[in-house]
């Protein structure tokens, strides 16, 4: 792979990454070392249908986050309503 030339995660990255665990290289992804240490320390030990989950749960987590702030938004608005008509 030339210098050019990235990886990008795809339905092949579970067996990409294997291979780059196995030779312990973050150039082989064309990646930050950096990156590649924050990589292997959050998924160290994590198969493939694990890292899916958490996402998905991440994502989700996100969604909730963003539904409990527009409640709360909409709940001191009507407080403020009740509170400027009396």
């Amino acid at each position: 792979m030339g210098p050019n030339h990235s990886i990008k995660p795809g339905p092949n990255w579970s067996s990409i990454s294997t291979l780059a665990l196995e030779q312990r290289s973050p150039r082989c992804l064309a990646i930050a070392e950096t990156t590649w240490y924050r990589w292997t320390n959050q998924y160290r030990g994590m198969k493939a249908n694990d890292v899916k989950k958490l996402k998905e749960v991440e994502k989700e987590n996100g969604r909730l986050n963003i539904v409990v702030a527009d409640l709360s938004l909409d709940l001191v608005a009507q407080s403020k309503l009740g509170q400027g008509s009396s």
